[in-house]
């Protein structure tokens, strides 16, 4: 077992952080995403209790565009996400160990919607 967590996609660091804030309060959409597609968990610091449902799980679209970064499949992603890497650091209201690369993080009490096939191509 291990008291730290790191959560990586396509070889970048998504978050990072001790195992406590990290898995109460995932900040990265695919953090949230993942935690929440594990059987019997989900994110404790979002959602309701059945977020852990097959059919309330959170989703990212089906497959990822080639060299870039979640944000084509990200169901928060924005234009910026697209254009800019952003920086690994902690987020406000994070203890400083607990950091994640996303401009516009999972906040506290936020469902992420499921996204479609063609989610992450209308939001590019």
């Amino acid at each position: 077992m291990s008291n730290s967590v790191i959560v990586m996609y396509l070889g970048r660091v998504a978050e990072a952080g001790p195992k406590n804030p990290v898995y109460g309060s995932p900040r990265h959409p695919y953090t949230n995403a993942l935690l929440s597609a594990a059987p019997g968990g989900r994110p404790r610091g979002g959602g309701d209790p059945a977020a852990h449902h097959p059919d309330r799980r959170r989703a990212l679209a089906d497959q990822p565009a080639r060299g870039l970064p979640v944000h084509p499949r990200c169901p928060k992603a924005q234009e910026l996400c697209g254009q800019e890497i952003p920086p690994l650091e902690a987020k406000t209201g994070d203890p400083h160990t607990h950091v994640t690369a996303c401009h516009f993080p999972v906040q506290e009490g936020e469902v992420l919607a499921r996204a479609g096939r063609t989610a992450g191509r209308q939001q590019r």
